[in-house]
């Protein structure tokens, strides 16, 4: 009797131990991927459970999905209408299946095949603020034996502090996210004001350069000479270019704004550049996984920018490879962890060199390239126009496997772009 109180105290204590551990360390933690392998680990170590999954809600998909992550497995899912939500809601506890073997007639037969496909057992609620966010599924045990009384009020409360520190890394990221995009708006914004006042100052003195040349030319007869001042010309043409495109990505033309079939842009899109992918042996690979992809838009100013994306991805491929476009949208938004209703996106991905992790939030600064040859301009101005758009782009990339451009765009016309508009006639 006394070994019994003996090691049920040590348990005690140790659990103890576990929590308070668990609570300092969950403070340290803020990166969503970070904190959820961490609680798996700990839960595991705790419980010697075989395998934690993690469902957490996607507001945008309104449903459940393995790690938040929709790209991830697609396929398993829970819904917030699902009988198991029901339950959780209903009963404001934790599920114990093997104990509550019956309450399998009470799900669905998608339900109960989600359980038997990842062998759970028992399943916890991520609560907060009386909401379910999330759910913890844990497996057996490693020695096969039940989880006792002690196990499951300490998992209890592990997920509770799990579920706050979940949300606090959530709201974070968001925040994080916001400051990141506003820093890149107001950086472009001063980067255009200072373009265009240099483009201004250039241009000028540049004129009277090429005319004086151009006069001097007439009175050489020398055909070496002659081609000094030819090659000279050319040099001053491509610090013309260089200036126009200064010009274009500090004031981006306004966007004609018209009904478009974004289907039909990006074939003609694709058409334009399918020549030159050939002599790479490039192939180019086109999805529609949209039902619906009426928009309002330039379509002259989308093709300028699909161009830009798609001539980099041919670039970024040495010899051989494979470039990747299509529409998503929703649900089949496959490349996009959170689509929303409202937007729709266009993916292009390529398996060329990639791009350094440490570059990618560079890679829309005005003359930052990672090429051999050319201004560095070309992205700077397709997020510009498609800012004016009333979307955003995202890269994603890996040095030695690709990249992948995600442009999203409002299914209807942004109020800043009506307003430009008007303003403009």
């Amino acid at each position: 009797m006394v070994r019994l109180k003996t090691r049920k105290y040590k348990n005690q204590q140790n659990y103890k131990n576990i929590i308070l551990e668990f609570n300092r360390s969950l403070k340290l933690i803020s990166d969503t991927g970070l904190l959820k392998d961490y609680i798996s680990t700990k839960i595991k170590q705790a419980t010697n459970s075989r395998q934690v999954y993690f469902f957490l809600f996607s507001a945008e998909l309104n449903r459940f999905f393995i790690n938040g992550d929709p790209q991830l497995h697609r396929d398993i899912y829970i819904t917030p209408n699902d009988k198991l939500i029901h339950w959780l809601n209903s009963n404001e506890t934790h599920l114990d299946l093997k104990k509550s073997f019956g309450i399998k007639s009470f799900f669905s037969e998608r339900e109960n095949q989600l359980l038997e496909q990842l062998d759970a057992m028992l399943i916890y609620p991520l609560r907060v603020m009386n909401q379910i966010k999330g759910i913890v599924m844990l497996t057996n045990k490693t020695d096969g034996k039940n989880f006792n009384p002690d196990e499951t009020t300490l998992l209890a409360a592990l997920i509770d502090q799990a579920s706050f520190a979940m949300e606090n890394a959530f709201l974070y990221q968001q925040q994080s996210d916001r400051l990141k995009r506003m820093f890149h708006t107001d950086k472009m914004s001063i980067m255009g004001q200072l373009a265009a006042g240099a483009a201004h100052e250039i241009r000028n003195p540049l004129t009277s350069i090429r005319s004086t040349i151009q006069y001097i030319k007439k009175d050489i007869s020398d055909p070496g000479k002659k081609q000094l001042i030819t090659n000279l010309l050319g040099e001053v043409d491509r610090i013309n270019e260089i200036i126009q495109g200064l010009l274009s990505f500090a004031r981006p033309n306004i966007p004609q704004v018209e009904t478009v079939d974004l289907n039909f842009v990006i074939q003609e899109t694709v058409q334009l550049i399918t020549t030159t992918a050939k002599k790479k042996n490039i192939k180019l690979q086109y999805n529609n996984h949209s039902k619906n992809q009426i928009i309002k838009a330039d379509p002259g100013q989308l093709k300028q920018v699909l161009l830009n994306i798609l001539i980099n991805s041919i670039q970024a491929i040495k010899d051989q490879g494979e470039i990747n476009i299509s529409i998503e949208e929703n649900e089949n938004a496959s490349h996009v962890s959170y689509a929303i209703e409202e937007e729709i996106y266009i993916v292009i991905s390529d398996n060329g060199k990639g791009i350094e992790e440490e570059n990618i939030d560079k890679i829309f600064d005005p003359f930052y390239t990672t090429k051999d040859e050319g201004t560095g301009l070309g992205l700077s101005i397709s997020y510009g126009i498609i800012n004016k758009h009333g979307g955003d782009v995202k890269i994603k990339s890996q040095v030695g496997k690709g990249t992948t451009v995600i442009i999203s765009l409002p299914r209807f016309l942004g109020k800043n772009i009506e307003n430009d508009t008007i303003s403009s006639q």
